[in-house]
């Protein structure tokens, strides 16, 4: 995709009993194959499908004007803007920038979907270590993180009931784990952290001592260190995942609408200063996504219909015993 640059502002199964401790899990990347000019299709396997290499051409650098990182490179601003309302990729939006970044969506929208291609996309064009925590962690979508390089899975809603102490030893662990990401050797390396809103709902304590100081550490160093830290999350509002003012600044925002979601587009273009309603409903019927989903990324500046992502077939998903995890 063409990129733009300037005028972009950063922003931001369970068959053993919630007392047991969380699953973390270690598993390397498949090999990757060539890349075609078509569509990325992962065909059925035995093992996790590799995902196919990545033109160079096919994800290039993004950069806003008079800015400059120790990842990327930045060029100035000669590239072409993409026509009105053209279909963005923007896993390769993410996967190209690797920095902060909030992705917010109302559940069943494709923020797991665009997250999975640009983890893998990351790891492709700019060797990127990827760690994952899961506090949902079903078997219905352990294909998408099939290639992570970490993974700390447990299931945060079976905790609603435990004792406080058994609480107190999950975030302990979150903490270490969390700890470990920030202190090994490979970088650039990105750390995803989903559900966000139910871990803030669960674990309030935690989420506001912890958390929220983690999340403002990485915003002010984490670039510099060459770290990226991915939270997901279904609140629209800054306030609810600990942001407010120009704290939220350094992070990327990736927005993901439908038809069906003005509250939450209308919560979004209040909360985050900058976001634009979109100009025409049209824009939704130009969606390559089987729900018609559209998408604003802070880099890009404008909504923008989503292309289709294939998706991840059973014979992709990892394969766990029941009493593998929470």
């Amino acid at each position: 995709i063409a990129t733009v640059a300037g005028g972009a502002w950063g922003l931001l199964g369970k068959d053993k009993d919630a007392t047991d401790e969380p699953f973390s899990m270690r598993h390397k990347p498949a090999p990757q194959p060539e890349y075609s000019h078509q569509s990325i299709v992962y065909e059925p396997s035995p093992e996790p499908a590799a995902v196919p290499a990545i033109a160079q051409s096919m994800v290039p650098a993004m950069a806003i004007a008079g800015a400059s990182s120790p990842m990327y490179s930045s060029p100035s601003v000669t590239e072409a803007l993409p026509a009105l309302n053209a279909p963005i990729d923007f896993s390769v939006v993410m996967a190209n920038r690797i920095r902060p970044t909030l992705i917010s969506a109302n559940p069943r929208q494709g923020k797991g979907m665009v997250v999975a291609y640009a983890y893998r996309k990351a790891k492709q064009v700019h060797n990127a270590s990827t760690w994952l925590i899961q506090p949902k962690y079903v078997p219905q979508e352990m294909g998408y993180w099939a290639e992570v390089d970490r993974c700390f899975g447990f299931m945060a809603e079976d905790y609603l009931t435990a004792g406080q102490r058994k609480k107190d030893e999950l975030c302990a662990q979150l903490t270490g784990f969390i700890q470990e990401w920030r202190a090994q050797q490979n970088r650039p390396t990105i750390l995803i952290f989903d559900e966000l809103s139910l871990m803030k709902a669960i674990f309030p304590d935690w989420y506001k001592t912890m958390l929220v100081p983690q999340i403002l550490t990485e915003m002010s160093s984490g670039e510099t260190d060459r770290r990226a830290f991915w939270a997901i999350t279904q609140s629209p509002l800054c306030g609810d995942v600990g942001l407010s003012g120009g704290n939220k600044a350094p992070f990327d925002l990736l927005a993901i609408e439908a038809k069906e979601t003005e509250e939450h587009l209308a919560s979004i273009c209040k909360s985050y200063s900058g976001v634009p309603k979109p100009e025409s409903n049209a824009i939704y019927e130009r969606s390559e996504s089987p729900k018609k989903t559209i998408a604003y990324h802070s880099a890009v500046g404008d909504w923008h219909p989503m292309t289709a992502y294939p998706e991840f077939s059973a014979s992709n998903q990892l394969h766990l015993e029941p009493n593998a995890y929470n």
